[in-house]
Parts: structure tokens; sequence; C-alpha cells
């Protein structure tokens, strides 16, 4: 349950099955670069959204120490989710005390944007692939 006292396991599922039917083949690499095998990435973004239904709020680089990606792999297809409306970054920053002097840490955060966001964006992209013309 959320703060809202919703159950989020509906939307963790409708979160999965749209990554599979619109996001399996997207690729965060340039146009311009050549996707080989060994360097494809397509696939990853279905990985990445269900690591993010098994959490509540989850650091980037917990998730990607989690999932084996590097950082920048991560960042990008979050970046990506991030401007379909799909999840949401949030920096924190906490105090770390290392050999008695003050540091401060920024960790960026994301989170699955679940009330609205979610029904939304789907909504957007089944209207664009049901609409779009034929070539």
């Amino acid at each position: 349950m959320n703060s809202n006292g919703m159950s989020v396991e509906p939307f963790n599922r409708l979160v999965k099955l749209a990554a599979r039917a619109f996001y399996d083949d997207i690729s965060t690499k340039g146009e311009n670069q050549p996707k080989t095998g060994r360097s494809d990435n397509r696939g990853i973004a279905v990985v990445i959204l269900d690591a993010l239904t098994r959490r509540q709020w989850v650091r980037e680089e917990d998730l990607a120490k989690d999932l084996k990606l590097h950082s920048k792999q991560l960042r990008r297809t979050l970046r990506f989710f991030e401007e379909e409306k799909l999840v949401t970054r949030d920096h924190r920053k906490e105090v770390s005390i290392a050999f008695g002097s003050f540091m401060y840490i920024v960790w960026r955060l994301y989170v699955i944007t679940y009330l609205y966001g979610v029904v939304d964006v789907l909504q957007y992209v089944i209207t664009l692939s049901v609409w779009r013309p034929c070539s």
C-alpha cells in the first residue's frame, strides 16, 4: 500500500505489461551508433522497469549494482523514462562523517510515477500507436 491507502500491485502489473508491449525494443543508443550484437541494449528498459516495480525508492547506484549495469547506461535509460513521465527523480543530501570531517553526499533516487503518471503516459502511448499513420 502507498501513502494514499491504495495498493500499488495493479499499477506494478500495468507497468510490467506496458514495458513488454511498448518499451521492449527501445534502444538508448544514438541513431548514428551501430547496434552490434554485443552492444545491443534493447530489452534493458523492461529489466529496469521490472526492477523499479519491486522497490519504492531506489538509489541509482544500488540499482546499477543490483542489475549489474554500467551506471552510464542505467542513467541514460532512467532519463528516457523521466522524459516519458514514467519515473520521478529526487536528490537527497546526506551528511557523512569521515576522518573527523563532515561531507555531504548527494544521492539520486528514482521511483515509478504511479498516481496518474503511469496511466496518463500509457493512454498517450496507446493513442500514438493506434493513430499512427500507415506508411
